[in-house]
């Protein structure tokens, strides 16, 4: 595991020699002072709020929402600090983790799939609706 933190430095080294040398030593130390203030207004931006509303989302659990969708805060507080980081690695890693992600579900492919059989049956020209009948008075006529 310690060779992991280490190669992931030197992938970071490596990332901001090649852009310096793509283009130019004044660019690349925009290009990284503009990621940090990205990462600092995201950090100021999501603050305490992000922890309360994750604690908040395991707590109760809500339906409907995945795994990876309830990991958002966190998600995006993680991207706030590889931002921060001095490279061009982990701003991609960011900019990956703040991508809005879904994976199809198998209820989505069944419904996917009954709407399909039940157009079939379905005729356009059919109105509906209620009605009631209404008998006239015999008094009156």
């Amino acid at each position: 595991m310690p060779y992991l933190f280490i190669i992931f430095f030197l992938l970071e080294m490596l990332s901001i020699v090649i852009v310096t040398n793509s283009l130019g030593i004044l660019v690349t130390l925009i290009l990284m002072a503009l990621m940090s203030c990205i990462g600092v207004f995201m950090l100021r931006h999501i603050g305490l709020a992000a922890v309360l509303l994750s604690l908040e989302v395991f707590r109760h659990r809500q339906g409907g929402l995945s795994f990876y969708q309830m990991l958002y805060p966190i998600r995006y507080t993680f991207a706030a600090f590889c931002f921060l980081s001095p490279g061009f690695v982990s701003d991609i890693v960011g900019i990956f983790l703040i991508l809005p992600l879904s994976f199809p579900s198998r209820s989505d492919k069944n419904t996917k799939f009954y709407q399909e059989k039940t157009k079939t049956y379905t005729n356009d020209n059919i109105i509906d609706g209620e009605y009631r009948e209404v008998k006239p008075d015999r008094e009156n006529d």
